[in-house]
């Protein structure tokens, strides 16, 4: 794992968060059956992942220090976009490589009312190999052609404010379990419990 203060990654690991208020990093214990069914699988199956994960990483790297795994599980978890890549011969996709953290699109928050647009009229902008079009609302995708990450929205952006992005529909336990959001009555628009 990176040095915070000697990789040539430094800014973006000093900006990263220093721990997460998840229940899997803090440690909570949760008795599956108080939880709604679909919850509670998805929280079952978070936590065989988990366990398998830090199995195989110990495995590679003894020294590193379990805290210090849920930490860096927890930075990718709570950062990753869907991206579909190409298979690696390096790389053991078999259970799909599909995810990918790409700094500065991972800065967007998310707004259940985002609202996407391929307007050809955007304000645009490169970044090493991540095209940013700069518009209010956005969606963040990446193009073949171009090879490169695009964050495309309804209009221009103004100075100081904020970019978002539609994460997509997730229930309010799924955010609770990834991301611990808050949220208020006016500004739930997935809400559902099931049994």
């Amino acid at each position: 794992m990176e040095d915070e203060d000697t990789s040539l990654y430094a800014p973006y690991l000093k900006m990263l968060p220093k721990n997460f208020t998840t229940p899997s990093y803090s440690g909570q214990t949760i008795d599956p059956s108080h939880l709604p069914l679909s919850v509670r699988e998805y929280w079952c199956t978070q936590q065989r992942d988990l366990e398998e994960s830090w199995r195989r990483i110990n495995e590679v790297f003894p020294n590193i220090s379990h805290e210090k795994f849920l930490w860096a599980w927890h930075v990718v978890n709570t950062r990753c976009i869907y991206v579909e890549n190409k298979p690696h011969a390096s790389v053991d996709n078999s259970l799909g490589d599909t995810l990918a953290v790409v700094p500065f699109v991972d800065m967007l928050n998310h707004d259940p009312s985002a609202q996407v647009t391929t307007s050809p009229s955007s304000y645009s902008f490169c970044l090493d190999s991540i095209l940013f079009v700069c518009m209010f609302q956005c969606l963040a995708t990446f193009e073949r052609y171009s090879k490169k990450y695009v964050v495309r929205a309804s209009h221009y952006i103004q100075d100081g404010q904020q970019v978002t992005v539609c994460y997509g529909p997730h229930d309010n336990a799924r955010l609770w379990l990834d991301f611990v959001h808050r949220f208020s009555k006016k500004t739930r628009p997935n809400r559902f419990i099931s049994a």
